[in-house]
């Protein structure tokens, strides 16, 4: 560092009014009931014409004299040729914007700004990569600044969308800014504000006669405008700026272009190149479904050939220059706003970005192969036959009718896919689209070993080994009914997700998800509160205002931190989505911060779980013998009485199954129970353990045959006679279960309950379990084939176990065979199964 700077309360108490302040710690508000109703008016949806009619003008002029934000500040642009309309830019300083970022209290331990190599033991074998700074391009970029200089990586993202639905046909372009050395976790959370608008790029209708230049003027005008706003990121990428860091140090920074996020298509305008070649590198169409990567589209070879085509054509005469560039195959942009960016460069810059070219791939072309090859009305009544646990995506309509499908509709149909063609698709098909999968769950781990590394790669190699089979199958048929050329530029990216996490480490560090999310806070949000017109201006005023309300209150939060004035009822600020740590309520009631909780306590955990309990049970009293009539468990006495024999024998770890040693009528020590209907689990991740995963429902419905849910069907059986098949509706939970150190076992959930009793069994919640076994392993899916585990007299194999012997919820697909049976519906589609695909894309955690 050098010296002491600023952090985020000294340029708070620099403002003109501090010296108010001091009296008022609310002004220009007179109270804190003032303050709390100005924050929030300001946060709600009301339109600025609606707050000032409510308050009388004179509230918003108090709002003005809150303490600023970075200023937004607009210029007109004038492009060489005409538009239907004068354009302006509305932009903020980018160095201002970086300051505040760097200041920002809630990122304040999240930055990072030493370049490092982590290995995963001392003898330095297995490279490790996580955030940007354990990346080779960090490194090589610290070793060429000046001796105790900063990286400050710039991360820009942009992404153009329509303003509403009744604004016409407008549209809004915003610019977003946020800075590669914050904690990647950190930066993609909205909440944090690790992502901030710098600029609304302007939209604008030319007046070209030849209509196919009206697009070459719009990369034209993308350059020029950014080139403006980030004029000054360049002069500090070459000779540095000093800035604050977060603790107030000062630091000599330097600001080159680390990431620009953007879609496949905005991309292509940012390196100057056309729609028939790759943007970083010198793949063309016809290269697109190559197994290699081509070589890199450099920043210097793209500027030398445009300067070489400018020595005998001019870029004024745009159809010429235009027609000269395709040759090179670039767009005809002759000013890149990176031409002059020290250390810039596309092929380097523009990093793989999950929700364009992993997800969005996959919608616009897996899925189409897959329905193709399965059948619309087959895959579509797969779907609706699927039973999803509690907080998942249901597609009861299938997928075919989706319209405007998100980014979260092509993740979720992404969990179920593979194990719905299983069986109606040839294996050589299935194995390829299964690569593909398996190639975007390992990109997305949040960090990565070399040897993880070389998965992700095999991945990518295994489908073009495969690739074949979809052309064999008619998947991919062009108008004419011939085979269709692999021309997917997607498909090409995806060879570059391999060199980006060695140069800059996880990829999914970079989605365009915040950019998304923007098109909400940033765009649509603010317009909505204007009057639909000049919605660029309106937008700006609406985001300075909120800023000047969300840095007041966080402003105000700290002041009270700090005078150990914490106040319960204030919840404004920042609003933060977290996740419960019920890992922590359990440590309260160990350490008795809630006497008056019931015992035994209803939140419990081991060393990698917790399980939470409802504080009131669904039946209090109810004996065992009824319990097994509701929950259709005839043998639920003799397992109860199995596994007390094993707690007596100091049994570590209770398998299900084994002999049964007691009678159907075996007396017990204890006649009625508590039972439960569902628990909440909740465990740690993965990758990251010091991060919580969202608790997940466990249910444990007792069988239903009520007719809403349920239905009279007319079966034959193998020997010709005709039954009836009743229906009963299960709210079916499949649970991961530790059997011993060694290994796990699968099992559905059935009942849930605690014996009342003054014996020490009450101090115990027991589950009744039915067992699942593992027939084989599916070479093609990758997915093992699970069978209902039964006894030599055709039972189910079920037996009562703790609680805490269960570790995860997990997710079965039915083995549909070539044809799924018509008669099957979602309530019933579990029960009557008898071969289920063990879902291992479900949960990312558990793949």
């Amino acid at each position: 560092t050098w010296g002491v700077g600023k952090t985020f309360m000294d340029q708070f108490n620099e403002d003109e009014y501090a010296a108010e302040r001091e009296q008022n710690q609310y002004f220009p508000f007179a109270s804190k009931p003032d303050w709390e109703m100005a924050s929030y008016i300001l946060r709600s949806d009301l339109s600025m014409a609606e707050i000032d009619k409510y308050l009388n003008l004179e509230f918003m002029r108090r709002a003005e004299l809150l303490p600023a934000p970075p200023q937004w500040k607009y210029q007109k642009i004038t492009p060489e040729f005409p538009m239907t309309k004068t354009l302006q830019i509305f932009y903020r300083d980018t160095i201002e914007c970086l300051q505040s970022l760097l200041s920002h209290p809630l990122l304040a331990a999240s930055f990072d700004f030493i370049p490092c190599k982590v290995y995963e033991s001392a003898e330095r074998a297995v490279r490790v990569y996580h955030g940007f700074m354990t990346g080779d391009h960090a490194w090589n970029l610290q070793k060429d600044l000046p001796e105790g200089a900063s990286l400050l990586g710039v991360v820009l993202s942009s992404d153009k969308t329509k303003v509403s639905n009744i604004a016409g046909n407008h549209y809004a372009h915003p610019l977003l800014v946020s800075l590669a050395n914050i904690d990647p976790g950190v930066r993609a959370k909205g909440s944090l504000h690790a992502y901030i608008p710098l600029a609304l790029l302007p939209v604008a209708k030319f007046l070209h006669r030849n209509k196919h230049m009206h697009g070459v003027l719009a990369d034209h005008l993308l350059h020029q405008c950014i080139n403006l706003i980030v004029e000054p990121l360049k002069q500090a990428a070459r000779l540095g700026i000093m800035m604050s860091d977060p603790r107030g140090f000062s630091r000599y920074c330097f600001t080159p272009l680390i990431t620009y996020v953007a879609d496949t298509l905005e991309e292509l305008v940012i390196a100057c190149t056309t729609m028939n070649s790759s943007p970083v590198t010198m793949a063309t169409r016809e290269d697109f479904g190559d197994p290699i990567r081509h070589p890199p589209r450099d920043g210097s070879s793209t500027l030398a050939n445009i300067a070489a085509i400018i020595t005998s054509i001019s870029p004024s005469d745009l159809i010429l220059f235009f027609e000269a560039c395709k040759h090179y195959n670039l767009n005809g942009v002759d000013l890149p706003f990176w031409r002059n960016w020290l250390t810039a460069n596309p092929s380097s810059f523009l990093t793989p970005e999950l929700l364009h070219h992993l997800h969005k791939m996959f919608w616009d072309h897996d899925r189409l192969w897959c329905t193709t090859v399965v059948g619309l009305q087959e895959i579509d009544f797969r779907f609706a036959l699927l039973q999803v646990c509690t907080g998942y995506r249901a597609f009861k309509e299938g997928i075919s009718a989706l319209k405007q499908a998100t980014g979260r509709d092509h993740r979720n149909i992404q969990w179920y896919i593979i194990g719905v063609i299983a069986g109606a698709a040839p294996a050589d098909f299935i194995s390829a689209i299964r690569a593909l999968m398996e190639f975007r769950y390992l990109a997305q781990a949040p960090h990565f070993t070399d040897k993880q590394v070389v998965d992700v790669d095999c991945c990518l190699k295994v489908f073009h080994q495969f690739k074949q089979s979809i052309i064999d199958t008619g998947a991919r048929q062009g108008k004419g009914g011939g085979d269709k050329p692999w021309a997917i530029p997607k498909l090409e990216l995806l060879q570059g997700v391999v060199p980006s996490i060695y140069s800059h480490s996880a990829v999914m560090q970079w989605s365009a998800d915040p950019t998304e999310h923007a098109h909400i806070k940033v765009v649509k949000e603010p317009a909505r509160a204007g009057n639909n017109h000049d919605y660029d201006m309106q937008v700006c005023r609406h985001l300075d205002c909120h800023d000047k309300v969300e840095r007041f209150d966080l402003a105000l939060q700290m002041r009270a931190q700090e005078d150990h004035e914490r106040d319960e009822d204030n919840e404004g600020g920042l609003v933060q989505h977290f996740v419960k740590d019920y890992f922590a309520c359990v440590h309260d009631l160990i350490n008795g911060v809630h006497p008056q909780a019931p015992r035994p306590y209803r939140t419990f955990s081991t060393s990698i779980n917790t399980y939470h309990l409802s504080y009131d049970p669904m039946h209090t009293k109810m004996t065992v013998d009824k319990a097994a009539e509701n929950f259709s468990l005839p043998d639920l006495r003799p397992a109860v009485s199995n596994y007390l024999d094993q707690v007596d024998a100091h049994v570590d770890h209770f398998a299900v199954g084994g002999r049964r040693h007691a009678h159907p009528g075996c007396p017990l020590p204890f006649e009625r129970i508590q039972v439960w209907c569902k628990i909440r689990t909740q465990s740690k991740s993965f990758h990251d353990p010091a991060q919580l995963e969202p608790a997940q429902m466990l249910h444990a419905q007792p069988p239903s045959t009520d007719m809403t849910l349920s239905s009279l069907v007319q079966a034959t059986c193998t020997s010709g006679q005709k039954v009836d098949w009743m229906v009963c509706f299960y709210v079916y939970t499949v649970m991961l279960l530790m059997l011993t150190n060694a290994g796990h076992f699968v099992a559905h959930l059935c009942l849930i309950f605690r014996p009342i009793t003054t014996l020490s069994y009450s101090e115990s919640y027991l589950a009744y379990v039915e067992r699942l076994d593992v027939v084989t392993l599916d070479n093609s899916t990758g997915m093992y084939i699970l069978r209902r585990a039964r006894r030599a007299n055709n039972d189910q194999i079920g037996d009562v176990i703790p609680i805490t012997q269960i570790v995860a919820p997990i997710h079965l697909i039915l083995h549909f065979g070539p044809k799924a049976d018509l008669r099957l519906t979602m309530q019933s589609s579990i029960n009557h199964a008898t071969e289920f695909y063990l879902n291992k894309f479900w949960n990312k955690e558990l793949f």
